[in-house]
């Protein structure tokens, strides 16, 4: 399980600090129950990032190997990355 870090993401920029560079566990964590893409919905209100988000977290579940979820971060950063600089 996951231990709570205390991080939280106040914008595209700190979301894509802290998934750059969180424990596998967390991205286990907050993956399959879609806790990205919702947030960018949600908060946001950027349903086409969210949904490319989704699509994303879909690929990981709690018991991930670790080279599926190194994959997922950097295709969440990569996707991030490119939002930010549009």
């Amino acid at each position: 399980m996951a231990e709570h870090t205390g991080t939280v993401a106040r914008n595209l920029a700190d979301l894509e600090d802290v998934l750059s560079r969180c424990d596998r566990s967390v991205l286990r964590h907050h993956c399959p129950r879609h806790d990205f893409s919702r947030w960018v919905g949600d908060v946001l209100h950027d349903w086409v990032l969210a949904a490319r988000l989704a699509a994303i977290e879909e690929t990981i579940e709690e018991h991930s190997h670790a080279t599926s979820v190194d994959t997922a971060r950097l295709d969440l950063v990569g996707l991030l990355r490119e939002k930010l600089s549009s």
